[in-house]
């Protein structure tokens, strides 16, 4: 017989516990609104690939070409590691590399996440190189930026200058 009283009882205790659910629907936190819905989980990993803003590949080590990723729902956190070998040709442009999943497309930009990149080996300082996801597309792009400009980034990278990345956007 169902039960009268509202948010009142416990899906088990803290040493009481249950080992699986499997369920045919959505896990509802909060409230019963589809906003409340944890309908997706996935973790896994992909294979990183970086272009130039005028379309050349900059080829990796094989041992170093992968991301990891955990999707929540809408939220993806994505990192990775891209060792580069060479340019397949002579790059120009900006630096685009790739996501697991499109970011959002909102309005006014809101979908735009930063990035924190490190690029290892670089004669570039550190702290001059800033990334961002761009909406609709499964990508982020990595400029040399200071406090005034940002640059393209692609001429400046090449064998040696290791990618790291992280990056929490919406899908």
């Amino acid at each position: 017989r169902p039960r009268t009283n509202d948010a009142t009882h416990d899906f088990g205790t803290s040493s009481k516990r249950w080992r699986n659910a499997y369920l045919s629907g959505s896990v509802y936190l909060g409230g019963t609104g589809s906003a409340n819905a944890l309908d997706d989980y996935e973790e896994g990993t992909y294979t990183i690939s970086v272009t130039s803003g005028s379309g050349q590949t900059l080829n990796g080590n094989s041992s170093f070409i992968t991301g990891a990723y955990t999707k929540i729902g809408r939220m993806v956190h994505a990192q990775g590691f891209f060792r580069p070998t060479s340019w397949d040709s002579t790059p120009a442009g900006d630096l685009y590399v790739s996501l697991p999943f499109s970011s959002n497309n909102m309005t006014q930009e809101a979908e735009r996440s930063a990035v924190s990149v490190w690029i290892k080996n670089t004669t570039v300082n550190i702290g001059e190189w800033v990334g961002t996801t761009i909406n609709g597309y499964s990508y982020f792009i990595i400029y040399r930026g200071d406090v005034t400009s940002n640059t393209a980034s692609s001429t400046l990278l090449g064998s040696g200058d290791d990618i790291h990345f992280s990056v929490q956007y919406t899908t």
